[in-house]
């Protein structure tokens, strides 16, 4: 022993407390004992002596070595007990280890004394150190429980082997259940997986699992009370002396907070461009107003004055006064039809708070063919249709008839002379993107005027009549729906026109 043993000796008998007295100092051993012989002596004695080791007479005039040891027990102490006596039987050999007893002597064999006190102190040593160790295992289990409660993330490992999956209560947890309630497993946990993200997180393992790389992914997750989570996965692979993976050590954590708030900026920075997107239109609208009040309503006015002020004169003679006439009417004439073009181009503006509804493209082209019937037959014009791709929208009516009728007038307006002109119009549905293409044979377009196709008031063909307002309107009409349009042409090979509406859900 590395210090003085305090050794607490139940005993009647004088002389063989002092026999075992000296046999212990024969043995070299260091200690102070403490002898008695009664109950309330051993009971101040664990109270006050605090023995390192109790040495018992098995009968005592009032106790024995068996109540002995239920009062050690009572106290709670955890100290080695040795029983001496004279003679025992196996049977009562066996009760007293039971009861606890660290080992028992034979007086008629004290020589084997030391060696069962020293055996019974570091049995009793061991095992107070291995109840230490596993203290401070379950200590260090239960901060880092609590760790992950609070951290709000789990751990799991699967044994490849053997097939066996555990889960740290943070895994529980993160998935909503309790310990007891479900066998972890892989199986499990792909349960509550959410449903479009499920395939994902499947090819994402078994890649994994091919190259025993280290992998993370982020998936969403219904718990078992049906909220759903945003949860990161990363995982390692543990290998065997071989170099096969043997073991998968994983660690999710719950990003909710983190994700909603990404998703929520993103959202936020979505509608800040939808804002800048139609600022941007709203300003170049704005600039074709100024365009129409400062060039083409201030010409006319001005027209209109100076020959007001001409009638005013009293030297303008009769010819000349209905000359001056003649010219009012027509500046007049002009200004009423620019307020008129106005007008229509307000009413483009106010449409786009009409009700939304399935509009049938194959019935939009058939009302406008039987509207133009006239013009279709005098100019021999072939119109065809194909909108197997996407035959439905829900959108409004009245602008997609104005964007219909004016492309298909377009194109029968500006054919090639002495060719019959044909007019194709088909439909092309990917993802959630609507695809509208007109096509005719007609003149085409230059390069140069493609650029400026759309302006207002933009005529490049004066042969044939009009104003310029066509293409401008469906330019219009076609970004009020949330759409855009573009123009393919090449002059003497036709020219397609085709609009694209991207986040609009194609129905057949």
């Amino acid at each position: 022993m590395s210090h003085r043993l305090k050794i607490l000796h139940i005993e009647d008998v004088p002389s063989d407390a002092e026999l075992i007295e000296r046999t212990l100092k024969q043995a070299g051993m260091v200690f102070d004992m403490l002898v008695i012989d009664t109950r309330a002596e051993y009971i101040h004695a664990l109270a006050e002596f605090h023995p390192d080791v109790i040495l018992s007479d098995h009968s005592l005039p009032t106790f024995n070595s068996l109540e002995a040891l239920r009062i050690l027990k009572q106290t709670g102490a955890d100290i080695p007990f040795i029983l001496i006596t004279s003679t025992i039987s196996e049977e009562f050999a066996v009760n007293v280890m039971k009861e606890g007893a660290s080992d028992y002597i034979l007086k008629d064999r004290l020589q084997r004394l030391p060696t069962a006190i020293n055996n019974s102190f570091d049995k009793h040593r061991s095992t107070a150190d291995k109840q230490v160790y596993l203290d401070k295992i379950v200590a260090s289990e239960a901060l880092f429980t609590k760790a992950e409660l609070i951290a709000e993330f789990g751990t799991w490992r699967i044994d490849l082997a053997n097939n066996i999956t555990n889960w740290s209560a943070g895994t529980f947890l993160l998935l909503g259940y309790k310990q007891e309630e479900v066998e972890p497993s892989y199986d499990n946990f792909l349960r509550n997986i959410h449903p479009d993200d499920k395939k994902e997180v499947e090819i994402c393992f078994r890649n994994a699992l091919s190259t025993a790389h280290s992998t993370e992914a982020e998936c969403r997750v219904i718990n078992k009370d049906g909220t759903i989570m945003y949860m990161r996965t990363q995982f390692e692979f543990e290998l065997n002396a071989k170099g096969e993976a043997a073991y998968i050590n994983g660690f999710n954590q719950d990003i909710t907070r983190s994700k909603l708030a990404q998703l929520e900026i993103q959202t936020n920075i979505e509608e800040l461009n939808k804002i800048t997107i139609d600022l941007v239109k709203r300003n170049n609208d704005l600039e074709q107003f100024t365009y129409i009040v400062s060039h083409n309503l201030r010409a006319p006015v001005a027209n209109i004055i100076g020959l007001s002020n001409m009638l005013n004169s009293p030297d303008e003679g009769f010819e000349e006064e209905q000359e001056i006439k003649s010219a009012l009417a027509t500046s007049v004439g002009i200004l009423d039809q620019t307020v008129i073009d106005l007008n229509h181009i307000l009413q483009i503006t106010t449409q786009i708070n009409e009700k939304n509804e399935a509009v049938s493209f194959q019935h939009l082209v058939e009302d406008i063919i039987e509207g133009l019937d006239g013009v279709i037959q005098k100019g021999n014009v072939t119109i065809t249709f194909d909108f197997a791709a996407a035959n439905n929208m829900v959108t409004i009516k009245s602008c997609m008839y104005s964007i219909f009728y004016n492309l298909i007038i377009n194109s029968i307006k500006f054919n090639r002379p002495g060719v019959d002109p044909v007019i194709s119009i088909s439909t092309c549905c990917t993802g959630n993107e609507l695809e509208i293409r007109f096509k005719d044979n007609g003149k085409g377009i230059t390069e140069k005027d493609l650029k400026s196709v759309f302006g207002l008031y933009k005529r490049f063909d004066t042969s044939v009549e009009g104003k310029g307002m066509g293409l401008f309107m469906v330019k219009m009409q076609i970004e009020n729906l949330g759409g855009k349009v573009s123009v393919q042409s090449e002059l003497g090979s036709g020219t397609t026109f085709i609009i694209e509406f991207p986040g609009f859900r194609c129905a057949d």
